[in-house]
């Protein structure tokens, strides 16, 4: 377990506007319910706790990516919550290709963006 760089602080921070996460190919997750549901769906980029959550929840976490131990002011730096969670994941954002019109043609399509 790493302790947080103010480069990373910062990087989390910017995954809050729609224009980073494009650029970056990154988007972030908080709170230990939603971090803990979406972990076997995306794959994990970095995650970031304090070290009471890494030590309750150690076995939850894959051994893919990077884990950065941060303080409670650091977490409300870059949380886009009202109350600082405990954990933020930031997973890379999965690429899904676009089916093309003859793919489609013939068939009930539903597509969401």
């Amino acid at each position: 377990m790493i302790d947080i760089s103010k480069a990373k602080i910062k990087l989390i921070a910017s995954l809050r506007e729609r224009k980073h996460r494009r650029e970056l190919g990154l988007f972030a997750v908080e709170g230990t319910k939603s971090v803990l549901d979406t972990l076997p769906y995306f794959r994990l980029h970095m995650l970031t706790a304090t070290a009471a959550w890494i030590d309750t929840h150690d076995a939850s976490v894959p051994a893919t990516g990077t884990t950065y131990r941060a303080t409670a002011s650091q977490f409300s730096q870059m949380s886009t919550l009202s109350t600082a969670p405990d954990v933020i994941a930031v997973y890379e954002l999965p690429h899904m290709p676009v089916p093309s019109a003859p793919e489609l043609r013939g068939n009930v399509t539903l597509l969401l963006d």
